[in-house]
């Protein structure tokens, strides 16, 4: 039977540099995902003009994207979780302006939405994967850390989007899950760089 950690123990791996890059880097991308998200229906029907029946439909193709996504991160992650890891901002954060530019074209956003529902679902695992695989001698407690920084994100990132709506318009929603996307390449690259050096100190001991 495995020993339960004491909470001394797992309060520890917050001492780990990793573990706070891990949770900005997904407050952030979770803050841009779930920023727009809240506010697409809203989008698709003022900016993209389409009917409501048309924007339930695209948001069930969003939804069923997610499981391909989850999918794919699974095999991605398994072979390579760096490369996954940097891919997933720099991906949304093409295809967000994408959005931006082309929000008024129902067929380009029929495909966006698609591939941004792929990328949700293949973001969600690899966001989790961040900060588990930082402490895996408190897997319980850094799933608990996924999970708070996940939800933080979500509450931020609608507010953040829903503040340039109120500004702006609809249309701007997307900046600020821009501005999110652009912050968190910084930690993603700056956790990513210390598991990097470890490996290196690691190999040189050898």
């Amino acid at each position: 039977m495995k020993e339960k950690l004491s909470y001394g123990a797992q309060l520890n791996v917050l001492k780990k540099k990793i573990i706070w890059y891990s949770i900005m880097a997904v407050t952030l991308i979770n803050g841009a995902l779930f920023g727009f998200f809240s506010y697409m229906s809203d989008y698709l029907r003022t900016v993209t003009e389409v009917s409501y029946s048309a924007i339930s439909i695209l948001l069930m193709i969003y939804g069923l994207a997610n499981i391909i996504g989850n999918v794919i991160a699974g095999k991605q992650l398994a072979t390579n979780p760096i490369r996954s890891m940097i891919f997933i901002p720099f991906a949304l954060f093409t295809f967000y302006i994408c959005i931006f530019i082309l929000g008024e074209w129902l067929a380009a956003m029929t495909v966006i939405i698609l591939i941004l529902g792929v990328l949700a679902g293949y973001g969600q695992n690899t966001m989790q994967y961040m900060i588990t695989e930082a402490a895996p001698e408190a897997p319980d407690f850094a799933n608990g850390l996924f999970l708070l920084s996940a939800n933080l994100g979500t509450t931020v990132g609608a507010a953040a989007c829903g503040a340039f709506i109120t500004f702006f318009d609809t249309r701007y929603s997307v900046i600020g899950s821009l501005l999110f996307l652009a912050v968190s390449i910084v930690f993603v690259v700056l956790r990513i760089l210390i598991l990097k050096t470890a490996d290196n100190i690691s190999a040189g001991r050898r």
